[in-house]
C-alpha cells in the first residue's frame, strides 16, 4: 500500500507473489517495511520507462551455500560474514526491469550518498539504509545485475513459523 501511492509508481505495476504458508522473517517489522519500501522505491526509479516490478518471497528448508556467495563483476553481496544463515530462511526478491547497474557503478551503489540521479532528485541514502538495517538484523543481501535488461535485489533472513490464531474464547459470564 505505500509504494502503490508513492510519485515513482507513475503508469508502473508492482506484481507480488506471497509465500504458500504463513512463515515470519526474524526481523524487525519496521526494519523489513523500511528495506523493502527503499528497494522498491529504487526499482521504481530504474527507468522512465512503464515497467512491473516483481516482489516475491520464497521459503528456504536449507542454509544458504555461503560459498557461492561471491561478488563478481554483475553481482555483489553485502552482510555474508554476519548473516544469520539458520534455516529455514525468508528471501524477498524484487526484480525491476530497468537499465541495470553498469559494472564500473555496482560496487559504488551501496555507499551512502552515492547516487546517479542528477542534484535535487535524490539523496543516495536509500541503499545505504537497506544495508544498515539488513546487518543490523542478521540478513544478506545480494544484487544482481544485467545491464540494459534490470536488476534484482534479493535479501534473505532467518525465519519461523507463525503461530496458529487460537480461537478466542466465548464467554456468557
Amino acid at each position: 500500500t505505500l509504494v502503490r501511492s508513492h510519485p515513482s509508481l507513475g503508469s508502473s505495476r508492482i506484481e507480488i507473489t506471497q509465500l504458500e504458508h504463513d512463515m515470519a522473517a526474524a526481523v524487525n517489522a519496521t526494519d523489513l517495511i523500511q528495506i523493502l519500501l527503499n528497494i522498491v522505491v529504487n526499482a521504481l526509479q530504474s527507468t522512465d520507462k512503464t515497467q512491473v516490478v516483481h516482489v516475491g518471497a520464497a521459503l528456504q528448508s536449507q542454509p544458504c551455500n555461503l560459498a557461492m556467495f561471491v561478488n563478481k563483476v554483475d553481482e555483489v553481496y553485502f552482510g555474508v560474514d554476519s548473516f544469520a544463515n539458520t534455516a529455514p530462511l525468508v528471501s524477498i526478491t524484487v526484480q525491476d526491469q530497468g537499465s541495470g547497474i553498469p559494472p564500473d557503478i555496482l560496487p559504488k551503489v551501496l555507499d551512502a550518498y552515492f547516487t546517479t540521479k542528477e542534484p535535487g532528485k535524490g539523496t543516495g541514502l536509500g541503499l545505504a539504509i537497506v544495508t544498515r538495517l539488513v546487518k543490523a538484523n542478521h540478513g544478506c543481501l545480494r544484487i544482481k545485475t544485467h545491464p540494459g535488461e534490470g536488476t534484482t535485489m534479493t535479501v534473505w533472513f532467518p525465519a519461523h513459523p507463525v503461530p496458529a490464531e487460537e480461537p478466542a474464547e466465548t464467554g456468557t459470564g
